[in-house]
């Protein structure tokens, strides 16, 4: 209903009122720190990643601790459920990503790739894709197929730490922001494209990344590519992202930084935006017959 705020507080999960503005519930297991946590789609649990390396799973509403997992060494960095709440993924400052039943209360399997702590974790789910994407303070961005349980394509571009992203709610893009004032944003392809070592070459020919380091995949010959870079978007904040996010509707994209400045950008409608685009062209075209 949006009527309460949910937020880690040390080793307790604080339930606030807004309206009242008022503490509804405090949420106590352990005498670690509470490192990251993450609604259910269902908007009744919440899932809560604890330093010890612990996840613990929360109904908030009747302060009852209904599951607890241990499949981490360290603390738990980044947490994501898909859309139905039947997987919740898992990663951790050990590098590894752990992929979760909650129904069934079992880890299905563990996946390693990345050289450091996973910062962020999100399900790409539209047909046919059934995959899970990370990003890591290695720079990396990896994506996943669940059903191999294997990393399929990984994005370069970034020269430090990726520390969040986000998929658009239809699944089209992605926006990653790291240390550098620059948003990436990678195109992901309406079906799977094979990757071959020409095609590679030619696209990191036409598209570079600005920091004019060649963004391409490392997916081997013909393999699955998922995702290629777009373009990119500048933000006013020089210090690195904290959290980059789309609004349910996809028309918003937000970000905050570490400098404590928050930034919104409008996402313009591809009909909107070939209209000022045809606009545009026909303004110069106009120009360049009176010249």
């Amino acid at each position: 209903s949006g009527s309460l705020a949910i937020c880690p507080a040390l080793e307790n999960i604080a339930v606030w009122n807004i309206r009242q503005g008022s503490l509804v519930n405090l949420l106590k297991a352990t005498k670690c720190s509470v490192t990251c946590m993450v609604l259910s789609p269902d908007g009744k649990h919440v899932a809560a990643g604890y330093s010890d390396g612990r996840i613990r799973i929360w109904d908030f509403a009747g302060n009852n601790l209904i599951l607890s997992l241990h499949g981490h060494r360290s603390a738990v960095t980044a947490l994501c459920y898909n859309s139905s709440g039947s997987l919740l993924a898992s990663g951790s400052q050990d590098t590894e990503i752990v992929v979760w039943d909650p129904v069934g209360e079992t880890g299905l399997y563990r996946m390693r790739g990345h050289k450091g702590p996973i910062t962020d974790l999100k399900f790409l789910e539209k047909d046919p894709y059934k995959h899970l994407i990370s990003s890591s303070k290695d720079s990396l961005l990896k994506v996943w197929d669940l059903e191999t349980q294997h990393c399929i394509q990984t994005l370069v571009g970034h020269r430090h730490e990726v520390w969040s992203f986000d998929i658009s709610p239809d699944e089209r893009y992605i926006v990653t922001g790291s240390a550098d004032h620059l948003l990436r944003v990678w195109k992901i392809h309406e079906n799977p494209q094979k990757s071959s070592v020409s095609s590679t070459e030619n696209q990191s020919r036409k598209r570079k990344a600005p920091s004019d380091e060649e963004t391409v995949s490392d997916a081997p010959a013909d393999e699955e590519e998922v995702c290629s870079y777009w373009g990119h978007i500048e933000r006013k904040a020089r210090k690195r992202v904290s959290s980059s996010r789309f609004n349910h509707s996809g028309t918003m994209l937000y970000t905050s930084s570490v400098e404590k400045m928050m930034e919104l950008f409008a996402v313009i409608p591809d009909e909107i935006m070939n209209k000022k685009v045809k606009k545009k062209t026909d303004r110069m075209k106009k120009k360049l017959k009176k010249a």
